[in-house]
């Protein structure tokens, strides 16, 4: 598991606010049609103020009992705090759990395990602990650490990890004020939509559509982080849509803002 980030990505980081960790599961499962597999992706309220409105994957932000959660197989305590993270943030927005033992677990015990942590009842790593569960790092492929550039108010080190939905679990958003609504889809529609402008999305979540596009295939993690952006490089122009690209200048703007967004709309 690659989890360094490159001197050049250190660099830019240090130019912006602190971004704060954060883990996001690109979630998988055969396709419908028997032949393309399908992605889930969820629709972020329009009421959050940091990217209202856009589809994403299910993810959060690190919490601190994520370093106390035991992950077998793991190379090192912060890998296994983002594992464990992922798999924190699955189950709690779209009810999906990864973890050895829980396919003995049936609907309903599910539910009683999420009422367990939505109400504080017990810590993730309590809960796993209780139940007799654990988490395995081979069930979670990490494949690329993106970060927030530096000219947004709200920054993230954010690590992505393509996972497969256990059989006889169907994800659904659990009525989290975060999200709008959540849907299996493959990658090929997904981007479809994108370029019809009917959702908007971000530039990790487009590069992984257009990697999982390409199949399912043995070097899938390699070309995931075929890009310098997978490293840790900040993101230095967003595609807002086809022909609609949107980047920061620097400028002597009014503090505490430091750059002026500037538009390029058009293919030529």
């Amino acid at each position: 598991m690659s989890i360094n980030m490159t001197a050049e990505a250190q660099t830019i980081i240090a130019a912006g606010a602190t971004p704060k960790d954060a883990a996001a599961v690109i979630l998988l499962r055969a396709g419908t049609d028997g032949a393309r597999p399908e992605v889930f992706w969820v629709r972020r309220s329009e009421r959050m103020a940091f990217l209202g409105g856009f589809h994403a994957f299910p993810g959060g932000q690190l919490d601190a009992s994520d370093a106390e959660t035991s992950v077998k197989n793991c190379v090192g305590p912060e890998a296994g705090a983002m594992i464990a993270c992922a798999a924190r943030e699955l189950f709690e927005e779209i009810n999906v759990l990864i973890a050895r033992g829980a396919e003995a677990l049936t609907k309903g015990q599910r539910a009683s395990l999420l009422d367990d942590l939505e109400s504080k009842r017990m810590t993730f790593p309590e809960l796993l602990r209780h139940y007799g569960l654990h988490l395995d790092a081979t069930d979670f492929t990490f494949v690329g650490r993106w970060v927030t550039p530096p000219f947004s108010p709200r920054r993230f080190d954010t690590w992505f990890f393509v996972a497969h939905c256990p059989a006889k679990q169907e994800p659904h958003v659990t009525g989290d004020a975060e999200l709008d609504a959540g849907e299996w889809t493959n990658a090929e529609e997904a981007i479809a939509r994108w370029q019809r402008s009917e959702v908007l999305t971000v530039p990790p979540v487009l590069h992984a559509l257009k990697t999982l596009a390409r199949g399912i295939t043995d070097d899938l993690r390699e070309r995931f982080l075929s890009v310098p952006q997978a490293h840790g490089v900040p993101v230095r122009r967003i595609e807002f849509r086809p022909g609609f690209i949107g980047f920061p200048v620097r400028t002597p703007t009014k503090p505490p803002a430091t750059h002026t967004n500037c538009y390029l709309v058009g293919s030529k």
